[in-house]
C-alpha cells in the first residue's frame, strides 16, 4: 500500500540479533498529519514487498493524547519516539510493553504548530519537531 505522507526508516539502535534489520513505516492517515499506528518489518525484503509485518497501535484514536502528530519519528532500540498529539511533548512507545511515556521539550512554548515546518505535503503545519538518532543517542531538533 502506498501512503502520501508519513515516515519510514531502519531501526536506529539494535538491542538484539532479531532487530538487526528491522524497518518501520508510520503512515499519516488523518489529514496527512496524525496517526496512531506503526508497521514493523523484520527485514529489508519484507519492507520493500510490504509483507510479513506487525502493526502496533500507539493510541486508541488519532485524537488521543498519545497519538502521533507530524512526520518525524525514530525507532530507537525497543521504542518508537515521536511528536505527541497537539503538545510540546515527545512520546516514547515501548514495543514490548505497549506503553507510552512522555517528556516535555524545554523552551518549546505554547504554540506547537507551524513554527519551523519542513514537510512537503499538507502535514507541513505539523512538522515542528525533527527526531534523529546517531551513535551518541537520540536528538529532538
Amino acid at each position: 500500500k502506498s501512503y502520501i505522507s508519513g515516515a519510514w526508516g531502519k531501526q536506529a539502535q539494535m538491542n538484539s540479533e532479531e532487530q538487526t534489520s528491522s524497518y518501520w513505516v508510520l503512515p499519516l492517515l488523518s489529514s496527512h498529519i496524525w496517526s496512531n499506528t506503526i508497521r514493523l518489518y523484520q527485514n529489508y525484503e519484507d519492507f520493500l514487498a510490504s509483507v510479513r509485518h506487525k502493526d502496533f497501535t500507539v493510541a486508541p484514536s488519532y485524537t488521543h493524547a498519545n497519538s502521533i502528530e507530524g512526520p518525524s519519528a525514530v525507532l530507537y532500540g525497543e521504542a518508537l519516539y515521536y511528536h505527541c498529539y497537539r503538545s510540546a511533548d515527545i512520546c516514547r512507545y515501548d514495543l514490548k510493553t505497549n506503553t507510552v511515556k512522555r517528556v516535555t521539550l524545554p523552551n518549546f512554548g505554547d504554540d506547537f504548530t507551524s513554527k519551523f515546518p519542513y514537510c512537503y505535503y499538507d502535514c507541513r503545519a505539523n512538522s515542528d519537531v525533527d527526531l534523529e538518532a546517531d551513535e551518541t543517542g537520540l536528538w529532538a531538533l
